[in-house]
């Protein structure tokens, strides 16, 4: 099933307690955002009584699709995406066989951390890009109006 984040926890709270450890995110953002959503917090607790925290399948994804039904947008340039929990493995050949670049990591704290630089490094990016766009369309703007044929 495909959700909006702020979904999450209505999905957990509807999946019977028996079957959580059994749920699969294939999701941007940051995985301990995640386990907020599906424990209500206090996901750093050392208490993992029920082997949920580790059980849960979490990723961090380098591919995109633009469009319903769309093809999968990736590069092999790319850094590939990253999978961990119960049905890691399942989820490794299911990207796999969609020509996406992926591996599995030993730990969340593996998984978090590259969430965190993916989502840097998209905030950097898109920073520096966005910028530069601006400064380029003013200056035209500036241009045009100087020379008389903008705004």
């Amino acid at each position: 099933m495909a959700v909006h984040a702020a979904a999450v926890p209505d999905v957990v709270q509807s999946t019977l307690p028996s079957r959580r450890q059994d749920l699969v995110f294939v999701t941007n953002g940051l995985p301990s955002r995640i386990l907020d959503g599906l424990l209500g917090g206090g996901h750093e607790s050392e208490d993992d009584s029920d082997g949920l925290l580790n059980s849960i399948t979490l990723s961090v994804l380098h591919f995109g699709v633009l469009s319903v039904g769309g093809d999968v947008v990736t590069a092999s340039s790319s850094p590939p995406t990253l999978v961990h929990g119960k049905h890691s493995l399942s989820l490794v050949a299911l990207l796999q066989s969609q020509d996406i670049v992926v591996e599995q990591v030993s730990s969340r704290s593996n998984l978090e951390a590259a969430a965190v630089k993916k989502l840097m490094w998209s905030s950097i990016m898109w920073t520096l890009c966005h910028d530069a766009e601006w400064h380029g369309a003013r200056h035209a703007d500036n241009y045009s109006a100087q020379k008389g044929t903008g705004p």
